[in-house]
């Protein structure tokens, strides 16, 4: 499948904010040490608790000095434990009630996705915050974005920096998501599968002229592809683009499917990297789609193709080809 509408100059233009007042006190505060039983995943549930209850502090709703939360008073273990702790950090009143119960009550979850990656939610009363991570490199990084239900995004800074720069920057936002759980549940697939389609592939598919998972896919066969058309310069998915992934999302069956996206830059660009950097962005907003779906991170297989030489007799020019692939 090819596009024939190619087009020279992509680009890609970023804002920074003002980080807020509180977020900064609080950055001093939720990076002091705190005493907590020894785990084997220890350093990465207490990385993963100060990640995401530094986005869950900013919301008005939720301001620490203000806000009592619930927690079991049978105590907690694991991920439970260092959120518990790091709330406490933060400023939160604490109230220890049986079973957990009341208006602010804090839950947590952890999901195995694949063998590289974990989907940890963190609730406090109606608010959720979603996110998965994963090891690369011996490092505890994102995998995708923040997913926060129960309250607009809008003036929420996420503060990726204790990743100490191993994230890209398609994964470092904060976006209205699925309620906790629903981001990216897990799915039953086959070991080769799971091994490979945790996080996004970073070969470029303009240098191989094949997909990072040609060895996976050979005993599936081309069920439905769409071009996924993007505006110049854009990593917005647009409501025509948005439909069409809610109809694959129906038409595609857990036990036997997966979901092949490739996102595509080609041209000029007037940044470094821009041509990259909209390729694999592109990939993952079509992926995040899929997760407000429903749909399981296990079944979407993303990857980039990017060149600044004209592409486009090959694959889409500005967009990203979507393949529905049947085992």
């Amino acid at each position: 499948m090819c596009n024939k509408d190619a087009r020279a100059g992509e680009g890609v233009c970023r804002s920074a904010g003002n980080t807020p007042v509180l977020l900064s006190f609080l950055l001093v505060l939720l990076g002091g040490c705190v005493s907590l039983p020894h785990q084997g995943d220890s350093q990465e549930h207490d990385l993963v608790a100060r990640n995401l209850i530094l986005s869950l502090v900013q919301v008005p709703q939720l301001y620490p000095p203000a806000t009592m939360v619930q927690i079991d008073v049978r105590g907690a273990r694991g991920f439970e434990a260092h959120v518990h702790a790091r709330l406490a950090d933060a400023g939160y009143g604490v109230q220890r009630v049986v079973g957990g119960e009341g208006p602010n009550a804090v839950t947590v979850s952890v999901e195995n996705g694949s063998d590289f990656s974990r989907t940890y939610s963190l609730t406090i009363g109606t608010f959720s915050i979603t996110r998965s991570y994963g090891q690369r490199n011996g490092r505890t990084v994102p995998l995708s974005a923040q997913y926060l239900e129960g309250v607009e995004t809008q003036g929420i800074a996420i503060d990726d920096s204790m990743f100490e720069g191993h994230i890209k920057d398609l994964y470092s936002t904060v976006v209205s998501g699925p309620t906790a759980g629903r981001a990216a549940p897990v799915a039953t697939i086959d070991n080769a599968g799971l091994a490979n389609s945790g996080g996004l592939i970073e070969q470029n598919m303009y240098e191989t002229l094949e997909s990072n998972y040609a060895d996976l896919l050979i005993n599936y066969e081309e069920v439905r592809q769409d071009v996924l058309v993007f505006a110049d310069d854009s990593l917005q998915l647009g409501d025509t683009n948005k439909s069409i992934v809610e109809s694959y999302a129906r038409e595609l069956q857990p036990e036997t499917d997966v979901v092949s996206v490739i996102g595509c830059s080609h041209g000029k660009s007037a940044i470094d990297n821009g041509n990259e950097v909209l390729a694999l962005g592109r990939a993952g907003r079509v992926k995040e789609a899929f997760l407000f779906a429903g749909i399981s991170h296990t079944r979407v297989w993303e990857e980039g193709c990017w060149s600044a030489q004209e592409f486009s007799d090959v694959m889409p020019a500005r967009g990203v080809l979507l393949t529905l692939k049947r085992r």
